[in-house]
């Protein structure tokens, strides 16, 4: 979890409150009034005694009840012991940004941050009235509280705070596409990096900075006073020295695991081996130690998330007792294949416009002593599923047994039209071919359906498109109809003696001029072709 700052424009407080004020009506004003002046009234009747029964209300156990009467007992302990008091409130905008059903990346953003001081250190002229937790004149039900507000009381913050929350299986997975949007997001020349950033500290230290009552400042309070925004070919130049050196970090680890659990089986030249072992960790250690000179902090934020590629630079060396071994590129050599029919081919039926995106189920090394779950967080919930993606499963459902019931009533009526149709034996087997192709739409309309229903439930990352029976349908009636026209094409022929016909006999036939100057013409460039 990172937060960054970023600039914003700069607006007056009250002219802020005053253009929202004006956005409403009477009534609405009037409703506000009221609501805050029923929470005024419920905070200041609410004991613990009465906050204690509210949790027996709501049916919680005595364990869960004891808890929050000490939490609340030790805090206004703390509170009375060490003299404490309210001294700052921050009022600003916040906006959340999540994809729906998917908790892997959330970002906070908060906007328009004011600082508004409420402390009342001096006791001849106090801010807040020391009988009151809070500041009674901007909590009045006035037009424009704000405008109450005198110079040195609040101080507008010039930038916005954006916190991101990353789950860990995004995390662990650098090389996703997920983790490669968060990184270009956060070095962007916009945003500045501002680790454990509290708005808290940084209202205290904006008005209490020449008091006596700040022990420490902050230690991004300097970084403040100049722009944060760069220059973006340079905030390029950072990132790209920032991310090789990662991708060098994470290979010469790799290639140590490696020679480690090598030490480990080996038992011949154990403490020799184990020795070379800890002389390479010294080693990357010092390799780490001399690239902090040439590369950007890891605090530093700019633009990008390019790749360089490992020709680029030189590869970077581990140095054991008396071996010098490169490490081999970051990116692998792919493997020249012989590109077969069926290489072709597969790409073209099995793409899906889910493809290139990580999987869930991709298998993932974990770290020794560490077991996968038998389930997962996100299925341990309930199923909270837009009805949107209920509606469409069933649709396509109801859309399938649409399909078979047409070719339910194709069948029959070919069934039962055998006697009248001039082929019968033809006729039998295309309705046999149809009566089992309306049997297999069925079934995969069953079948289809509820494997997407269980994915849904299961909250899967699984693709949900079904490319089989959709081909299957379409090959079987493209072929049905290319067979029964051969057959009834080769069957008419032999029946009018146009056998061995050619284009200057096939005029003088009167079967032949009976028929339309369409059907004509197809005939003889059909018998043209077969002779």
């Amino acid at each position: 979890m990172n937060d960054f700052i970023f600039p914003t424009v700069e607006t007056d407080p009250a002219n802020e409150f005053e253009e929202d004020i004006d956005e409403l009506n009477d009534d609405e004003i009037l409703d506000y009034r009221r609501q805050l002046d029923k929470k005024k009234k419920n905070l200041k009747k609410l004991t613990l005694d009465k906050f204690v029964k509210r949790l027996q209300k709501k049916g919680l156990s005595q364990d869960a009840i004891s808890n929050y009467a000490n939490n609340f007992k030790a805090l206004q302990s703390f509170i009375v012991d060490n003299h404490l008091q309210p001294v700052l409130r921050t009022v600003h905008n916040r906006t959340a940004f999540q994809m729906p059903g998917d908790d892997k990346v959330r970002i906070i953003i908060d906007s328009d941050i004011l600082f508004i001081r409420e402390d009342s250190f001096d006791q001849q002229r106090p801010i807040r009235d020391p009988h009151e937790w809070h500041r009674k004149d901007i909590d009045s039900s006035i037009d424009n509280p704000y405008s109450l507000l005198r110079k040195g009381e609040y101080s507008k913050f010039p930038y916005s705070v954006m916190e991101i929350k990353i789950a860990s299986s995004v995390v662990n997975n650098p090389q996703s596409k997920t983790h490669l949007w968060v990184s270009e997001l956060t070095n962007s020349h916009l945003v500045k990096e501002v680790p454990n950033f509290s708005k808290f500290i940084q209202g205290i230290s904006t008005f209490f900075l020449e008091d006596d009552n700040l022990d420490i400042l902050p230690f991004w309070l300097p970084e403040l006073e100049w722009d944060i925004r760069k220059n973006p070919e340079q905030a390029y130049m950072d990132s790209k020295n920032k991310r090789l050196k990662e991708l060098q970090q994470a290979e010469i680890l790799k290639n140590l695991k490696k020679k480690i659990g090598k030490t480990i089986k080996s038992s011949t030249d154990g403490n020799d081996t184990k020795l070379d072992a800890i002389n390479e960790l010294d080693d990357v250690e010092d390799l780490d130690a001399d690239s902090s000179d040439d590369y950007v902090d890891d605090n530093m934020v700019a633009e990008g998330s390019g790749i360089v590629e490992a020709a680029s630079s030189p590869s970077p060396v581990i140095t054991g007792s008396s071996k010098r071994i490169p490490l081999e590129p970051y990116f692998p050599k792919k493997k020249k294949k012989k590109n077969g029919l069926t290489d072709v081919l597969m790409p073209i039926f099995a793409s899906s416009k889910l493809n290139g995106y990580e999987s869930e189920d991709e298998e993932v090394e974990l770290p020794p002593g560490v077991v996968k779950p038998q389930q997962l967080i996100r299925q341990s919930g309930p199923v909270r599923v837009e009805a949107k993606v209920w509606l469409a499963n069933e649709r396509t459902f109801i859309r399938w047994l649409h399909v078979t019931t047409l070719l339910t009533a194709l069948t029959f009526s070919i069934y039962s039209s055998i006697r009248n149709s001039h082929f019968p034996q033809l006729a039998a087997d295309i309705a046999y071919i149809y009566f089992a192709l309306t049997l297999f739409s069925g079934f995969w309309a069953y079948a289809i359906y509820h494997k997407r229903l269980e994915l849904i439930r299961l909250r899967s990352g699984r693709h949900l498109d079904g490319i089989f029976g959709p081909l299957v349908v379409a090959a079987v009636l493209l072929l049905t109809l290319g067979l029964e026209f051969y057959v009834g094409v080769g069957q008419w022929k032999l029946k009018t003696g146009f056998s061995s016909v050619t284009l200057a006999t096939l005029p003088e036939t009167s079967q032949f001029n009976d028929l339309s100057p369409v059907t004509q013409w197809v005939l003889s460039k059909l018998f043209s072709y077969t002779e």
